[in-house]
């Protein structure tokens, strides 16, 4: 079975949500497509994008994989970030936009206790992914939550 992931919003000035829309258009029969998917904004009003990071298991690889719309339509493909063996514990991935329209995600993973957050950025449109920073958190760490990015003011970049 299929758990693909959606995007809907709520328009303030007509008090109504719009279409629910798919985004992970998993083609895989053993795709899932699974409910860490997470979403952020660039750009102004008049031309926005909205991205959306998730996880998907596909056979026996997890992906962690973007895509994004601009203004009324979603981008024609699907961005691959990251592709590691399913028997790791990877996942849970988060994005953020910084002030200069750099799209920054981090995720976790452990393997063999031990727990690491990666991380990658790109600039919007660019459409080339930097290469994956590892940080180390716990050599003995064998549970987690989902890491959370968020970019301030100053292009500062937070992980919780």
């Amino acid at each position: 079975s299929s758990n693909e992931v959606y995007h809907t919003w709520y328009d303030v000035s007509e008090s109504t949500w719009q279409d629910i829309e798919l985004v992970s258009e998993s083609s895989s029969p053993d795709g899932y497509s699974s409910s860490y998917a997470y979403g952020a904004f660039s750009g102004s009003s008049s031309n926005f994008k909205y991205h959306v990071v998730w996880e998907e298991n596909v056979g026996t690889n997890k992906y962690i994989l973007y895509r994004y719309k601009d203004g009324s339509n979603w981008s024609s493909s699907i961005d691959t970030i990251d592709i590691v063996s399913a028997s790791d514990k990877t996942g849970l991935p988060c994005i953020a936009v910084d002030p200069r329209e750099y799209i920054h995600v981090v995720w976790a993973d452990s393997v063999y206790n031990t727990t690491w957050l990666l991380y990658r950025n790109m600039k919007v449109g660019s459409g080339s992914w930097s290469n994956i920073d590892t940080l180390e958190l716990n050599s003995s760490l064998t549970s987690y939550n989902r890491p959370v990015i968020v970019a301030d003011d100053w292009n500062d970049l937070h992980i919780v």
